[in-house]
């Protein structure tokens, strides 16, 4: 289909004919990739990772970094924050998630040295990969595609640029002393199950809102902060912004949802639903001589629960909108 394999030293002149105009080239290879996955994703129609994509069911892009260790003296190596040696490149992967693995969007290349929450280099790659999907990224790219990355990503500037091109995101972020001391302020009955990967509840985990309990003016308007704690895992290490034993982590979100969030994709927010509070509070109705069983009582207390955390929901978004 190719032709004749080239020989070493002819793929080392093209490389060589290539480098000498490294920005002309990327481009060049960047514009052929976009056009072969946009003929990919057409070709695939209802299988197509953009096929009906919407703001309840968007599509997620991944940014990480990775350390790539070098065992010699290359061009931009350097010691790494693990006092490795090597480099330290930037990622877009796109989800296509549990059935199939991320596909490359972008890669900006790093020294080992480079610094792990520089929103610059966040900025440059999230649009390095907006430019990769196959339907019109310019400007307002619209909620239908959500950006998520690990707590590196949480910066002002990286939240501001995803808002102002009205971008969906998840990104981690850190907690202080006075956040941490504001979780008190939350009920006990606030806090629900968190889900894993397969939406079922996660054993000794919890989120709850925190939005309403910051003074977030200085961040973007509808962002919101998600607070989960659980149980660390035997041998882990408590750090200073955790409580009461349990290991603290939060993300922030300007998608819009239920409290019900899962452990390990926070993202899928949108996805987690509360009980239907008006329907229980019905079928706990009962006439003044039934019997109270069992039963009732646990409707009952669920329907209080659920009530309660409404208004906790209510209150958050209030807040969040005022703010």
């Amino acid at each position: 289909m190719f032709g004749s394999v080239a020989s070493d030293p002819t793929v080392s002149r093209l490389l060589s004919t290539l480098a000498a105009d490294a920005p002309a080239a990327l481009a060049a290879i960047n514009t052929a990739r976009a056009g072969a996955r946009r003929a990919a994703w057409a070709h695939a129609g209802a299988h197509a990772p953009d096929h009906l994509i919407s703001a309840k069911n968007p599509l997620i892009i991944d940014l990480d970094a990775t350390l790539v260790t070098a065992h010699s003296e290359k061009e931009h190596a350097a010691p790494t924050y693990k006092r490795g040696f090597g480099h330290h490149p930037l990622a877009a992967f796109l989800d296509h998630g549990q059935t199939g693995t991320g596909e490359p969007l972008a890669l900006q290349l790093r020294p080992g040295n480079a610094g792990s929450n520089t929103a610059a280099d966040h900025l440059t790659v999230i649009a390095e990969a907006l430019r990769q999907l196959p339907f019109p990224t310019a400007g307002r790219v619209g909620h239908k595609v959500l950006i998520r990355t690990d707590g590196a990503g949480g910066t002002h500037e990286v939240v501001e640029y995803l808002s102002k091109r009205a971008l969906s995101y998840s990104l981690g972020f850190g907690l202080t002393t006075t956040m941490v001391a504001r979780l008190s302020l939350i009920p006990d009955q606030v806090w629900t199950p968190a889900y894993d990967a397969e939406e079922a509840p996660r054993e000794g985990a919890w989120v709850a809102e925190l939005t309403g309990l910051l003074d977030l003016t200085a961040w973007p308007a509808g962002m919101r902060v998600i607070v989960r704690k659980e149980r660390p895992h035997p041998g882990a290490q408590l750090r200073f912004t955790d409580a009461d034993g349990l290991r603290l982590t939060a993300f922030i979100t300007n998608t819009r949802g239920r409290q019900l969030a899962p452990a390990d994709h926070p993202t899928d927010l949108g996805k987690a639903t509360m009980p239907n509070t008006r329907k229980d509070t019905q079928n706990t109705h009962r006439s003044p001589r039934q019997p109270t069983t069992s039963a009732a009582r646990k409707i009952e207390a669920r329907a209080r629960r659920n009530h309660e955390k409404e208004s906790w929901r209510s209150k958050m978004c209030a807040s969040s909108a005022s703010g």
